[in-house]
């Protein structure tokens, strides 16, 4: 027997549990690993790229003291996309009688997929790339070691957003632990399309948590200092 209920019903329950949550209100804190915490840019050549188009194009030289310094606010502007991470209980069979039941024995944290935007210095599939050359690292002569693991890691936020006014509050929040990107996409060129560049990376990490309220308010509101302090090692 279904539960009978009318519109208005329905509108005041998604009203008493804060309304519909959207796909695009997010947001993503992301501090540099040990290995990248350096203040200096290491990508001179796209520095010294964008100073060139900036020079040929009539705006000046292009280049100040922020474009030698790794922003993390630049990852979180560029995220396109970005999902939550889900969790799959593994279980195996077994016969109890004549029935055959599920029992649990582990679960599975799915990766994080994020999509970026890539600008015309390739910036964010740069820095990614450079990233994951310091999990493989070459030593010379086609000889590869993996790196330290905390060398290589660090800890990703990802907000569900909802607004308040002229603002966004989070409504739900993970951490990342430990986290390092284990795909980076390729970047395909195509005459007949006209569209901007993406690039799409593949995080894992090992466990995601939930953050309640406080800790939702802490990194909506000094979150992203604290990282960007991280990164620069203040």
């Amino acid at each position: 027997m279904s539960i009978a209920a009318d519109i208005d019903t329905f509108k005041a329950m998604i009203k008493g549990h804060g309304g519909l949550a959207r796909s695009n209100w997010y947001a993503v804190y992301m501090t540099h690993p040990v290995g990248k915490r350096g203040l200096l840019n290491g990508d001179i050549e796209g520095t010294l790229g964008n100073a060139a188009r900036s020079l040929l194009s009539g705006q000046g030289s292009g280049v100040g003291l922020r474009s030698f310094f790794q922003d993390p606010r630049d990852i979180y502007l560029m995220c396109d996309a970005v999902n939550i991470p889900g969790r799959q209980i593994m279980t195996q069979e077994y016969m109890t009688g004549l029935r055959t039941r599920k029992k649990p024995y582990s679960f599975i944290n799915s990766d994080v997929n994020m999509s970026f935007h890539l600008t015309n210095d390739y910036y964010i599939y740069k820095y990614i790339k450079s990233w994951m050359d310091g999990i493989v690292v070459e030593k010379g002569d086609n000889h590869y070691t993996v790196e330290y693991k905390e060398k290589y890691t660090t800890d990703i936020i990802i907000q569900q957003l909802s607004p308040n006014g002229n603002s966004f509050l989070p409504v739900y929040s993970c951490n990342l632990r430990i986290a390092f990107p284990i795909s980076l996409s390729d970047v395909a060129l195509d005459q007949a399309d006209n569209t901007t560049l993406k690039c799409a990376v593949t995080f894992a990490y090992d466990e995601f948590e939930e953050l309640g309220l406080t800790e939702n308010l802490g990194a909506l509101l000094g979150g992203a200092t604290k990282l960007i302090d991280n990164t620069l090692g203040l």
